[in-house]
């Protein structure tokens, strides 16, 4: 049964390998602002220093599109949120549709035979990519069960980044700065989508921002927001919207570390070769935050520990 069911599995997935079609939506062309509208940082932003969405709006172009797509010869009704950043006299652009979810996922692997074929028509890319989505959850999450108490995750690069700031009375503009919405989770975003980018490539790195935020506020897509949600200091669309923009940079970023390094999924990742890249990294996060902050370095337990874990997961050693 499981040899049928597996054949089932790689029939449809031959038939339906060529049916995904990514546009890069992400532009470092010039931009122009329009009367009235101003440029929003010079790169990468922080969520808390926007208090709400009708001030994020004031400052970044957020349009919602409806429109439809042909699936299986049938119109399907989709929507979609485009997000356009004109900083440092550059243009960004983040397009979020709907689609997939990083709960679609789970919920699919958790399931039935049946389950995972849903999943399959629904996005074969998943499918054809699950041993990387795989990869990718190891090195986001903290897994004690696979590389003990000390295990480090991309989180755990952000939370050091953070530590290394500089006089930080200068560095912290709202008090918010200091908590999750602030430096550590745009740390966290650009750092993780960097490597991602360069490990990989962008198309998948965009692929695992996008069900990512869809899962995090499906909302973000539409526009439709209830009160509670627009009020939410925890969780609110701002901090959603600044996650995209964010992920675009960080993939922009990993596409030159990319080639500066000349990276790829097969690469070994020496404690030298992480603190450079993460150092690189970080010139950026002074430029764009006009901060100061102290350099990595290779004896850094969180650089032993997170090149020792990238090197197992690459290599495929981790059976999870």
């Amino acid at each position: 049964m499981k040899f049928v069911q597996y054949s089932i599995l790689l029939i449809i997935c031959v038939l339906w390998a060529c049916t995904k079609q990514e546009v890069d939506y992400s532009s470092t062309e010039a931009c122009q602002l329009t009367e009235g509208e101003l440029p929003v940082g010079k790169a990468a932003l922080l969520a808390s220093r926007i208090n709400n969405l009708q001030e994020f709006k004031s400052l970044v172009r957020v349009e919602y599109l409806n429109g439809s797509v042909l699936v299986n010869s049938a119109d399907q009704a989709i929507n979609r949120v485009r997000i356009e950043q004109c900083a440092n006299g550059k243009k960004i652009i983040s397009i979020l549709e709907s689609g997939l979810s990083q709960g679609d996922i789970s919920a699919a692997k958790e399931g039935n035979f049946w389950d995972k074929l849903s999943l399959l028509f629904r996005s074969p890319y998943t499918i054809r990519h699950r041993k990387e989505l795989k990869f990718i959850q190891i090195l986001a999450r903290r897994r004690y069960d696979l590389f003990g108490a000390t295990d480090v995750a991309f989180y755990d690069l952000a939370e050091q980044s953070v530590k290394k700031i500089k006089l930080k009375q200068l560095a912290y503009l709202n008090p918010k700065d200091g908590n999750e919405k602030g430096y550590i989770n745009s740390f966290n975003h650009v750092t993780a989508q960097a490597l991602i980018t360069s490990i990989y490539n962008k198309e998948f790195a965009d692929f695992i921002a996008d069900v990512h935020e869809r899962h995090n506020m499906p909302e973000i897509i539409h526009g439709r927001f209830s009160e509670t949600q627009l009020k939410d200091p925890n969780n609110n669309p701002v901090d959603n919207y600044v996650d995209m923009l964010n992920n675009e940079w960080g993939q922009l970023i990993g596409n030159k570390l990319k080639i500066k390094y000349k990276l790829n999924k097969k690469t070994r990742w020496s404690p030298e070769l992480l603190t450079a890249y993460l150092n690189d990294i970080q010139q950026f996060y002074v430029w764009t935050f006009d901060i100061e902050m102290e350099p990595f370095r290779t004896d850094e337990d969180v650089i032993q520990l997170f090149s020792n874990k990238l090197n197992v997961v690459l290599s495929g050693e981790v059976d999870d």
